[in-house]
């Protein structure tokens, strides 16, 4: 059972080991590790943010939740209704079991319903093959690639696009 929670402070920590974890590092648009000034500066500055909304992800049973991850809405453009989409599980443990699916359905139902929103977009490196595997078993198309878009690991990589429309989201298609 997966559940998205506002994140903590109490979380900054975790938040920079996983992030600061080479495996994540590699992943992300990221371009120096983390300390927990980084942090803080990062969650403060979310209070005022109207572009950005995250939550944390928990994983298990109501009375024993780990823990897991982060996922979040990003870049919103409230008048063209869009956002990305930014996630990942940090906890080595949950990893590659399926619960991507879980969670990006869990974020576009409150993105399409909450927030009204009309298209959810994400973008995975070239190096990032579990990224693009999960954004195509949960239904996004991958609309195009930007070529030699990011410097990451050392050279130039491709960021592959990925969209999902309300209209052609199926909360309960996605398996």
């Amino acid at each position: 059972m997966i559940r998205l929670r506002p994140l903590e402070r109490e979380d900054l920590k975790q938040l920079r080991d996983w992030r600061n974890d080479p495996d994540i590092f590699s992943r992300v648009r990221e371009y120096r590790y983390l300390n927990m000034e980084n942090q803080e500066a990062w969650f403060n500055s979310l209070r005022d943010d109207r572009k950005t909304i995250m939550f944390g992800i928990e994983e298990g049973e109501l009375h024993q939740l780990e823990f897991i991850g982060v996922c979040g809405l990003t870049n919103i453009d409230w008048i063209g209704r869009k956002a990305e989409v930014s996630i990942y599980i940090g906890d080595k443990l949950y990893r590659q079991k399926g619960l991507g699916i879980e969670i990006l359905n869990a974020l576009a139902k409150y993105a399409f319903g909450e927030c009204n929103l009309n298209r959810l977009w994400a973008e995975a490196f070239d190096s990032n093959q579990a990224g693009r595997k999960l954004f195509i078993k949960a239904g996004y198309e991958e609309e195009g690639i930007l070529f030699a878009h990011a410097y990451k690991n050392g050279h130039y990589q491709n960021s592959h696009i990925y969209r999902m429309l309300r209209d052609e989201w199926q909360e309960n298609d996605v398996p």
